[in-house]
């Protein structure tokens, strides 16, 4: 399980509230916002908005004078399963890369867009009516 403990280490910085370990965790009752897709296998999405309000985009905004990300998935062969993370970068800066959504399946996802182009351009939507 210390595949396990190395992930949550890397998730903490985007659910700092998750525990560090899977004996924990396992014991914990959380509530997340999971959606099971009809080709197989369960995704979780965390969005842009929740990973924006943590970051200053004032000056960022004056210099680019938009916001550009740069998103990647990239899947995670664990012993009986597969996590592909969506993480997106903010061009232009030194921060990290954030967590958008995991998917969670046996295999790996049939249609990429069946998890991530409609809970994406949701978000994004509501972000540039709601900044504009």
């Amino acid at each position: 399980m210390s595949k396990l403990d190395d992930l949550l280490h890397k998730l903490k910085p985007a659910c700092p509230n998750m525990p560090l370990s899977y004996s924990t965790l396992f014991q914990c009752d959380y509530n997340f916002d999971i959606t099971e897709l009809p080709s197989g296998g369960m995704f979780w999405f965390k969005g842009f908005s929740a990973n924006l309000a943590q970051l200053d985009l004032t000056e960022y905004l004056k210099k680019h004078k938009k916001i550009v990300f740069d998103i990647n998935m990239e899947g995670l062969p664990l012993r009986h399963v597969k996590l592909w993370p969506i993480l997106a970068y903010l061009v232009g800066t030194l921060n990290d890369p954030f967590i958008i959504g995991v998917y969670r399946g046996l295999e790996e996802p049939k249609d990429v867009n069946d998890f991530k182009k409609k809970k994406c351009s949701e978000e994004l939507k509501g972000l540039i009516e709601k900044w504009l």
